[in-house]
Formats: C-alpha cells, sequence, structure tokens
C-alpha cells in the first residue's frame, strides 16, 4: 500500500495525530462530502469526514446493526 499524503491533526488535546492517506481514501473523503476535484482536501474535510465516520458506526451499533 503506497500512502500519497501523510497529514498531522491537531487534536483538542493538544495531542497530534498523523494520518497517512491513500489517494483512494482522499477519493472516498472527496465523494462523502462531495468536494470537487479541482478543490484541496484540507484537514478540516477530513477531521469532518472522521467525525461522521465515527457517528455513523457508533449510532449503526447503537441500533442493531452492522457497521
Amino acid at each position: 500500500m503506497e500512502f500519497s499524503k501523510v497529514v498531522d491533526i491537531e487534536l483538542k488535546s493538544g495531542q497530534v495525530m498523523q494520518l497517512q492517506m491513500t489517494d483512494a481514501f482522499i477519493e472516498k473523503i472527496r465523494s462523502a462530502l462531495m468536494i470537487p476535484a479541482e478543490a484541496a482536501v484540507t484537514e478540516r474535510h477530513i477531521k469532518s469526514f472522521l467525525v461522521g465516520s465515527m457517528k455513523n458506526a457508533l449510532e449503526g451499533s447503537e441500533d442493531g446493526t452492522t457497521c
């Protein structure tokens, strides 16, 4: 697996989470958030995608469905 981008995301605690992303993952973010191909995927986009994905996964597990 080849990573195309490495992003350091500062967390509320002040710690930094380093995220290594493939082109496929970046495209998944772009698609989910409807980011045009000519626009950059920003740290804010990445955070939004991760928060939304975790929320969906947790809500799905609470009602008995699978992720």
